[in-house]
């Protein structure tokens, strides 16, 4: 029973991952295990999740097996077609199964009522709940997507029969998880076409077109990013406010790790196009941080050198130190003679704030054994030790256990139990417990884990905060 139950826990977070082909095949090696969906069962809630309920609920309807999944969704498809006394028949079998859902029976209730007294919030967790929860016009609750397992977002995301606004949510929930494609990203935030209203004929006896009521224009944007894309294709708009549109989006995104790589990997084909030294010069930063983080590091260093004109201002020195850190630290330049100089430059260039990033950044040259200069040993020794073990510090039962997993070659394991660790925000460690997680990842053969782990945690995409 144990086994099952940890059999169970590994399926749920390979399904969190987002991959719904790969958590199929891992469910197909576990048939029959208690608590594990049948492969069945997995494809008819993917078709909820799709919008296919014709399909979904033809193949339940036609089968003769029973679970309390497919008695709730027997009830659903009832509901949805109008008739309810079957749907309250298929929930009384699943009572009988043992199964009371009060969300389920209660928004079951609603289908098809035109305004309803009360309404639960809607419900994600399933592609059965998500096709529920839209057909009984539930609202979405503050949290938005919050939690949706990645595949029913990627899912929903494709859909052509919900609203706009729900759509670009779910498809920002699917990219914060790697679960969506960029083109397919990109294309969920796609404009609607928009019908006008007739012309009008005015005082002077002209005809107009009136203005379209915010109420009835289905492109107004619903975030920054949704925003930046709109003015992209905008060609009324100059350069210089396309360009502070894309500043807007990636500089409030640039507080979670995940959101700003989504952001920057959908603009990434706008910044492509920036030639501007005037844009360089004031964008440069952020937007070669963007560059940087999509993986594109010649186009980075172009943001940062290309609005440099004779007798302007100097470049930003501690933004290209940094920037080349980042190369180094990510694998990029693997060269002992980069990372030399770059330590100087960051010893040298680093003023206030910048001294503790740097001083970060440095460190993890060391975890992945690159050298660093005299002038950086130098400004490392002058670092008091408040700035060192400043920042979360970490169970030290639960980093040996973490530690003994990886050392003993249980990877998949010792890798989970990192994760766990670290949490959302690696950048919130302490130095010295985030410099033992990185070099144990290292020693266990986990290059790209370990530099991913560093990246984060130095939170590379902001090199001032």
């Amino acid at each position: 029973e144990e086994t099952d139950q940890l059999l169970v826990r590994r399926l749920e977070l390979i399904r969190d991952l987002g991959n719904s082909d790969v958590y199929l095949d891992f469910v197909r090696q576990a048939d029959q295990v208690e608590g594990v969906p049948s492969v069945f069962e997995l494809r008819i809630d993917r078709q909820f999740a799709e919008g296919n309920l014709a399909s979904a609920c033809s193949g339940v309807q036609a089968s003769s097996q029973v679970s309390v999944y497919l008695l709730n969704a027997r009830a659903v498809c009832f509901a949805v077609q109008g008739n309810m006394s079957s749907a309250e028949l298929a929930l009384e079998f699943a009572r009988e199964q043992g199964s009371e859902d009060l969300w389920l029976i209660s928004t079951i209730g609603i289908v098809g009522v035109e305004k309803p007294k009360t309404k639960p919030a809607a419900k994600f967790d399933s592609g059965l709940a998500l096709a529920l929860s839209i057909a009984a016009g539930l609202d979405i609750p503050d949290s938005g997507f919050a939690g949706i397992h990645p595949a029913l977002a990627a899912a929903l995301a494709e859909r052509s029969d919900i609203s706009r606004k729900l759509r670009i949510q779910a498809a920002d929930a699917a990219a914060l998880a790697g679960a969506i494609s960029v083109e397919d990203y990109r294309r969920a935030y796609r404009t609607e076409p928009v019908e006008m209203p007739p012309p009008v004929t005015n005082d002077a006896g002209e005809l107009v077109t009136p203005e379209l009521a915010d109420a009835d224009n289905p492109n107004l944007p619903v975030n920054l990013l949704d925003a930046a894309l709109q003015a992209a294709g905008n060609t009324s708009m100059t350069d210089e406010d396309r360009a502070s549109a894309y500043q807007k989006a990636l500089f409030s995104a640039r507080v979670d790790l995940d959101r700003f790589s989504a952001t920057a990997l959908a603009l990434l084909p706008e910044l492509r196009r920036i030639r501007s030294p005037e844009i360089m010069m004031q964008y440069g930063e952020i937007f070669a941080s963007a560059a940087q983080v999509a993986g594109e590091s010649g186009l980075a260093s172009r943001f940062l050198n290309g609005g440099v004109v004779e007798g302007g201002p100097e470049p930003d020195a501690f933004a290209i130190a940094w920037l080349a850190g980042v190369r180094i630290i990510s694998g990029e330049d693997p060269s002992p003679e980069s990372a030399i100089a770059v330590s100087t430059r960051l010893a040298e260039a680093a003023k206030g704030t910048e001294r503790v990033r740097a001083l970060r950044m440095l460190y993890m040259f060391l975890t992945f054994e690159k050298p660093v200069s005299l002038d950086a040993r130098k400004f490392m020794s002058a670092a008091t030790g408040e700035t060192l073990t400043s920042g979360r510090t970490l169970p030290r039962s639960e980093m040996l256990m973490a530690q003994a997993t990886l050392e003993s070659g249980s990877l998949g394991e010792g890798a989970l139990r990192t994760a766990a660790l670290v949490g959302r925000d690696p950048s919130s460690l302490n130095l010295f417990d985030l410099a033992l997680l990185v070099s144990a990842l290292e020693r266990a053969d986990l290059d790209r884990s370990a530099r991913a782990l560093a990246l984060e945690g130095i939170r590379f995409q902001r090199p001032r905060d």
